[in-house]
């Protein structure tokens, strides 16, 4: 991912799905597990589909993952906000007692952002 390229995040409240500029899923985070794909113009050049696919983690492993993928392999990072109610509903039941750590995605949303390359220190740019 070069920094100024804009991706679309879309989400129906259970699956979370990362475009890139030219519309091809590079990331996909729901109950089914974690997909994070290089790059149309790299497939095509003879590049293996998968950075990171992973489908037996529990929910909230499964998101952590989803999210340090995407900042590792497509220098963006996904914000809470962006949590499917799930991935929240299993870190209740699992942490009894600790601060919730996030959002709750519910109903469909829709949004276009601007990516920025990572420092090297950085965690994320795009929220």
């Amino acid at each position: 991912m070069h920094g100024g390229e804009t991706l679309e995040l879309l989400t129906d409240g259970d699956t979370l799905w990362v475009n890139d500029h030219v519309g091809m899923c590079i990331g996909r985070f729901g109950a089914r597990g974690v997909d994070v794909h290089r790059s149309a113009a790299e497939q095509v050049a003879g590049a293996p589909q998968c950075l990171d696919c992973i489908h037996d983690l529990p929910p909230v492993e499964a998101w952590d993952r989803f999210v340090s993928s995407m900042a590792k392999h497509h220098a963006v990072r996904i914000g809470p906000e962006w949590k499917p109610a799930f991935v929240t509903v299993a870190e209740g039941a699992t942490a009894a007692g600790r601060k919730n750590r996030g959002g709750t995605a519910t109903g469909r949303r829709r949004a276009l952002v601007v990516a920025s390359r990572l420092g090297d220190n950085e965690e994320g740019a795009v929220a």
